[in-house]
């Protein structure tokens, strides 16, 4: 039976993001996550040094623009519920939105804080991302790329 690496295949879902990018015009964060892609797919493909580098330059400026577009929504969301709150014409469905958009936030943080535990606790103790079963450490990085994909595409969303 043949090998094959399922991060080749978990890279395609960086699509998602590019589409909702291009859809709610967020321009920059789909051209970033275009070259993600391809780095991905390239270093996936080809696991050098440079590769390694060069992806997680990209995983870098996308953690970082993510994180930009996420404080601003954060600081847009909860000025304008406490706006909303001190006067005395918000509805029910207003509050309704305001929870759901609380756990989407709170989804992403935790996302965020798991990839974290997987990559950075796992190249610690040799576990997850980083461990000596080749299989094991291919199916975590993929889950790490749709988790990924998970949480930017909701930071876009919101």
């Amino acid at each position: 039976m043949e090998f094959t690496n399922c991060c080749q295949v978990s890279s395609f879902v960086f699509i998602i993001n590019i589409i909702i990018g291009i859809y709610y015009k967020y321009y920059l964060y789909s051209l970033l996550f275009i070259i993600l892609l391809i780095t991905s797919l390239i270093h996936h493909s080809n696991y050098t040094d440079f590769t390694y580098i060069l992806d997680k330059t990209l995983c870098l400026y996308i953690v970082l623009y993510g994180t930009l577009l996420f404080y601003q929504k954060s600081k847009e969301h909860f000025t304008f519920i406490n706006y909303n709150s001190n006067n005395n014409n918000n509805s029910n469905n207003n509050k309704s939105l305001f929870y759901f958009k609380s756990i989407l936030f709170i989804c992403i943080v935790v996302s965020f804080l798991i990839v974290l535990y997987l990559y950075y606790y796992g190249y610690y103790y040799k576990k997850y991302v980083f461990d000596t079963d080749i299989v094991n450490s291919f199916r975590c990085h993929s889950f790490i790329h749709y988790l990924s994909c998970f949480a930017h595409s909701i930071i876009m969303i919101l």
